[in-house]
């Protein structure tokens, strides 16, 4: 996940709430060998790692306040780069929700964004990778969804929300939170999401400009073209499984629902990325599988229940197809190897 990125747009954003106050992260930028002037090029790119640091320092920094939400608060008046306009010069929420889909990338990595229609609602579904809980992960998605909230509030009209939930639990606050979504939000859920009326999807953008919403849709195209290929989809994935094993036998139809896609959508995007979701787990279970037989101290049976496996049976031919050899006979050989 090193390898992630993110538009300054989002460290941006959090220095300016920061600022707003009155936390000081200069010697935090100066850690991160972060100049002011690298924040001033709107294309620059940043490792989410990062932001992620410069959000704990923040954190600690404002523990009376809930920084997630003051970020999603700063929206209202900040500039939020080419994915912004892209969005606001749509005709309809419709396009614009589409758009953010397609082209979520140009802001990070970090995430992903989807949206499901049912036949009465909306639901707007931000990814995040599932770990142990930390409170900037909490803090970010926080950030993420209410600032489109925000943003589409000031680019469309007020939107009543059916409901709100995160995946993190209640931080408090729950008061500034019903205030700024409009309804009680669930904390400790399965996903992160938003919901509204499907009739509002037609509520046209205030900014609507058809030329200058194709003009823009061809940079925004160059600029996706010029990122690396996403991976972080299969990261997500790779991390949900993992997270998931010791319960056995991961199923497509539990994982899928823990990130927030239907089975289908969920193979799809897998698709686009030229793998599926039972490669994906062969490939997981065979690196671990190397990894947990270096450390002796592990027997072939526990290594098995820990890759999701019922009994040892089933590792034991599983890993003779990954490597040609036995669990046994792949210890033994990397013994002999260390020895020499």
């Amino acid at each position: 996940m090193a390898s992630l990125t993110e538009t300054v747009v989002i460290p941006r954003l959090l220095l300016d709430t920061a600022q707003r106050l009155s936390v000081d992260l200069t010697e935090t930028l100066e850690k991160l060998h972060l100049s002011p002037e690298f924040f001033k090029d709107m294309g620059n790119r940043i490792p989410c790692w990062k932001t992620r640091v410069l959000l704990e320092a923040a954190l600690t920094r404002t523990p009376e306040k809930d920084f997630g939400l003051e970020m999603a608060k700063e929206t209202k008046s900040h500039r939020l780069g080419l994915i912004r306009y892209l969005t606001a010069t749509c005709p309809t929420m419709k396009e614009a929700l589409e758009k953010l889909n397609r082209y979520y990338r140009l802001w990070s990595d970090a995430h992903i964004i989807h949206t499901v229609y049912t036949r009465k609602e909306v639901f707007m579904v931000l990814v995040v990778a599932r770990e142990k809980e930390r409170e900037w992960l909490g803090a970010a998605s926080v950030a993420a969804l209410g600032g489109f909230y925000n943003g589409l509030c000031q680019d469309t009209r007020p939107i009543p929300l059916s409901s709100v939930s995160f995946t993190h639990s209640s931080p408090g606050h729950e008061q500034a939170y019903r205030e700024f979504f409009g309804v009680d939000v669930t904390f400790h859920s399965k996903v992160n999401e938003i919901v509204f009326p499907l009739d509002l999807l037609e509520a046209p953008m205030r900014h609507a400009d058809p030329e200058l919403n194709a003009l823009i849709t061809r940079l925004a195209d160059l600029e996706l073209a010029s990122l690396p290929s996403p991976t972080n989809l299969v990261d997500f994935l790779r991390m949900e499984i993992s997270a998931s094993l010791s319960e056995g036998e991961p199923s497509l139809t539990d994982i899928a629902q823990r990130l927030g896609f239907t089975p289908r959508t969920l193979q799809n995007r897998l698709k686009d990325q030229g793998t599926t979701f039972q490669g994906v787990l062969e490939d997981l279970r065979r690196d671990l599988a190397v990894s947990f037989l270096a450390d002796e101290r592990m027997g072939v049976s526990d290594v098995a229940y820990l890759l999701g496996f019922s009994e040892p049976s089933p590792f034991h031919r599983a890993f003779r197809r990954w490597t040609g050899k036995s669990p046994s006979e792949y210890r033994e050989e990397s013994r002999l190897r260390r020895t020499r």
